[in-house]
């Protein structure tokens, strides 16, 4: 079993925090605008998100590389979605269509929005793979 390092199980903590705050917004969404599909994906996003952390902290066995594939996974999906929005606005010149239907407010939220998903996940993925390599 590998030995899962101190920055890494920091850096989980940091991303399961981080995380938390968005998934939790977007629970209480699902409250206020009543939809059981939304609570039940966030709140799942959740129990993942601090499971893999509970098992990184316990040091169970694999834990260190089924959070960094888990991890790495929605990395590569926001990595994939970052790249469609630069594509977007190089190709367009800006955030709306080149017909002008769409909403340049809109496109800043849901970029945001996947920020704080991708940003933090980006020195998981790091860290954890600068932990593997030792």
């Amino acid at each position: 079993m590998l030995n899962v390092s101190q920055p890494y199980s920091i850096a989980v903590l940091a991303f399961a925090s981080i995380t938390s705050i968005p998934a939790v917004f977007l629970i209480f969404v699902g409250l206020v605008l009543p939809s059981a599909k939304h609570i039940m994906f966030w709140g799942t996003v959740l129990a993942i998100i601090w499971g893999l952390y509970y098992g990184v902290r316990k040091k169970s066995k694999l834990s260190f590389w089924a959070s960094l594939v888990m991890i790495s996974a929605l990395w590569v999906l926001l990595l994939a979605r970052t790249m469609m929005r630069i594509e977007f606005v190089v190709e367009n010149g800006g955030m709306d269509r080149a017909d002008g239907y769409g909403s340049p407010v809109a496109f800043l939220i849901g970029l945001l929005g996947e920020q704080l998903f991708f940003i933090p996940a980006c020195f998981v993925v790091m860290i954890g793979y600068r932990c593997s390599k030792s």
